[in-house]
C-alpha cells in the first residue's frame, strides 16, 4: 500500500527512547506513516515530539539553526533549545495536527492561529467536527454518534 502524499511538507521531530537522540526530517505522507517506516530501521524506539507545520521553517533552515547541536545525519542532541522549539512552536497530538492541516488548507486558520489556541481546544474542535459529519451520515439511520473524549482510542463511538 503506498502512502498518502499531503499539500504541505511536514516537518517532524522524534526521539529515540534510549539514546534521546532527536531526528529533524521532513515528509510529506503521513506523520504515522513515516514513524513505520523510520522504526523499522532502528534500534531504539522512536517516539513522535512534534510536527511543525508552519511556512517560516523548513527542515534545512531548522538543521542550520541547530547546527552546533548536530550529532550526524538529520540526528541532533536534545538540547533545551531545541526542546523549546517543540514546545513552543510544534504540535505533538495527531488529532490535532490533522485537524489544524485541513484547516489551513482551507484557508480558516494560519499555523500560529492553531497555536495560540492550544492542542487540547484543536482536538475538541476536531472531534466537534467529525461528530458534525457523523451526525449527518447517521440522521436517517435513528443511531446517535458520540465523541470518545480524553481515550481518543477511537475517533467515535456509535450508541443505539
Amino acid at each position: 500500500m503506498s502512502a498518502k502524499l499531503l499539500k504541505y511538507t511536514l516537518v517532524y521531530f522524534i526521539q529515540g527512547e534510549i539514546t534521546k537522540r532527536i531526528k529533524i526530517g521532513q515528509t510529506n505522507c503521513t506523520v504515522e506513516e513515516r514513524m513505520r517506516r523510520l522504526q523499522t530501521g532502528s534500534p531504539d524506539k522512536l517516539v513522535l515530539l512534534g510536527v511543525y507545520l508552519g511556512f517560516e521553517y523548513s527542515e534545512i533552515k531548522l538543521h542550520n539553526m541547530f547546527g552546533q547541536f548536530r550529532l550526524h545525519g538529520e540526528w541532533f542532541s536534545p538540547e533545551k533549545e531545541i526542546t523549546d522549539f517543540i514546545k513552543n512552536k510544534c504540535l505533538s497530538n495527531t488529532t490535532a495536527l490533522y485537524y489544524v492541516y485541513h484547516e489551513i488548507e482551507k484557508g480558516n486558520m494560519s499555523y500560529e492561529e492553531a497555536l495560540a489556541l492550544g492542542e487540547e481546544e484543536l482536538c475538541r474542535r476536531s472531534d466537534e467536527q467529525f461528530l458534525e459529519i457523523l451526525e449527518k451520515m447517521y440522521t436517517n439511520s435513528g443511531r446517535r454518534a458520540v465523541g470518545c473524549g480524553e481515550e481518543r482510542t477511537a475517533p467515535f463511538a456509535l450508541l443505539d
